[in-house]
């Protein structure tokens, strides 16, 4: 990931910043101008995902890619000199030199997302993308349960999961089958009775499956679509009595793009993404939202397996 620093202050800019003139701005000046009501003297980007909230502005990015290469603001930003940045056809002089303080010039941006002390349950938060949600979730400071059918593995990995966390990050290892009722309900009541409440929900559990026979479907619909309806319905009162809640569910983009060869798979996808947007607004009001997150490929061991 590139970091580039840009300053508030440009000579050469089209015209006095105002929170109106940024409203009505070119996308691309929109995006500049989003950079200097940052609240510091230097903005910084990590990624350029930054920028995202801001439609049609690869213009802009385009050129800052081109303009801010790692070499050029190690050469530019590092010794204090101005340098130009090139955009939607106008040149701004840059000068931050009076911000920027030896050896920290090139700095990652942190974004404290309000989670310490929440609670989680992530299904599936052993391995793949489940591991890597569990990461964040303990970075952030919150208290995470994880679940799996493999014992060794989730006592492992809840283990490895406290020692990389924030200090008082606590883990809990719940063995259980996500396609069990009393499964399920053991992985809600353990959660409650070791940290008290639930406070987001990541159903990432999930099975492609091979759908040759209805009982096929029936088995991948259990986890994949009514495991996630009993889970919800097990915490949602726990959210509702706080009045705040978050519920994330992994689904995939074969549920909005089937693949001919993964039709029980996608239809499952595409039911649990009709489930949460149901449930968006159901729940709304209790202040519980419901989210979905549709990855494509991404390298795991469910993958792996599939493409042997």
């Amino acid at each position: 990931m590139q970091i580039l620093q840009l300053p508030a202050t440009c000579a050469n800019t089209p015209a006095q910043t105002t929170n109106q003139k940024v409203a009505g701005s070119s996308s691309a000046e929109r995006a500049l101008e989003m950079l200097r009501f940052a609240g510091k003297p230097s903005a910084e980007i990590k990624g350029w995902a930054f920028l995202s909230p801001f439609d049609r502005v690869s213009l802009f990015i385009d050129e800052l890619k081109i303009r801010a290469s790692q070499k050029f603001v190690a050469s530019h930003v590092s010794t204090m000199r101005p340098f130009d940045v090139r955009c939607a056809g106008k040149v701004f002089e840059c000068n931050n030199s009076k911000y920027l303080e030896p050896n920290h010039n090139l700095r990652e941006l942190t974004l404290d997302l309000s989670l310490k002390g929440n609670i989680a349950i992530v299904t599936g938060g052993s391995e793949g993308i489940g591991r890597g949600i569990s990461n964040a979730l303990v970075d952030e400071g919150c208290h995470v349960c994880i679940c799996s059918r493999r014992e060794d593995e989730v006592q492992q990995a809840a283990k490895e999961l406290e020692e990389s966390g924030t200090d008082d990050a606590r883990t809990l290892a719940v063995v259980a089958d996500m396609t069990n009722e009393a499964d399920r309900q053991k992985l809600v009541e353990e959660t409650v009775r070791a940290f008290g409440t639930v406070d987001i929900l990541v159903n990432n559990a999930g099975t492609v499956g091979d759908g040759q026979t209805l009982e096929d479907w029936k088995s991948l619909f259990e986890l994949n679509l009514f495991a996630v309806v009993d889970l919800v319905d097990k915490v949602v009162p726990h959210m509702q009595e706080k009045g705040w809640g978050r519920i994330i569910n992994v689904s995939s983009e074969n549920g909005e793009q089937p693949y001919p060869d993964m039709i029980p798979y996608s239809a499952s996808k595409g039911a649990l993404n009709n489930f949460s947007k149901g449930l968006s607004k159901q729940y709304a009001e209790d202040g519980i939202l419901v989210n979905t997150v549709s990855p494509a490929f991404i390298e795991t061991p469910l993958v792996d397996a599939m493409m042997e």
